[in-house]
């Protein structure tokens, strides 16, 4: 039992820093197409979340468990997985805002501030409703509900992997 515990948080770091750079690898590619700020290919990184634990829970199902694993352990380790990827991510956003692209952040806000203007949002709340989102667009804080977000998303995601993966031995095999 030992064993698998440390063979789970070593396929977990393995496995999550291979996602994580994939995750930020990504951002990189859209960062230089110019194409950070398209809302839709941002869901692209879920893909990337998804695949890689999908990788994680079948490799660790076939290679460390024999061909075997209980859900517990298939949600466990997806989870393990998100929030490793989510942390390397993080570092990665909070390096990258605060001295690759340092207006990234004034680009979101203008962003945003069009989007409102498009919604017909009144010129009174606009500002307010600017100044409170200025408050919290920091690197330090995006770089935290990164992580916050990305684990949760990889909680979500793991627990229907989870539930494909799992694979108990058949009990009734060697009683014949």
């Amino acid at each position: 039992m030992e064993t698998n515990q440390k063979s789970v948080f070593m396929v977990a770091g393995v496995h999550g820093a291979l996602i994580g750079c994939g995750l930020i690898a990504y951002s990189i590619i859209l960062w230089m197409l110019d194409l950070s700020l398209v809302q839709a290919l941002g869901y692209v990184s879920y893909l990337i979340l998804i695949v890689g634990i999908v990788l994680s829970l079948k490799n660790y199902r076939d290679t460390v468990l024999g061909g075997f694993m209980t859900y517990g352990q298939g949600l466990g380790l997806g989870v393990l997985n998100s929030f490793v990827a989510a942390v390397i991510a993080a570092v990665f956003s909070y390096i990258f805002l605060m001295y690759i692209d340092t207006e990234f952040i004034n680009k979101i806000v203008e962003l945003s501030e069009q989007k409102m203007i498009e919604q017909g949002i009144p010129e009174e709340q606009l500002g307010p409703a600017l100044e409170i989102q200025k408050k919290f667009m920091t690197p330090l804080f995006m770089s935290g509900i990164s992580v916050i977000t990305t684990t949760l998303g990889g909680f979500i995601f793991s627990l229907i992997i989870a539930a494909i993966f799992k694979k108990q031995p058949d009990v009734f095999k060697d009683t014949i």
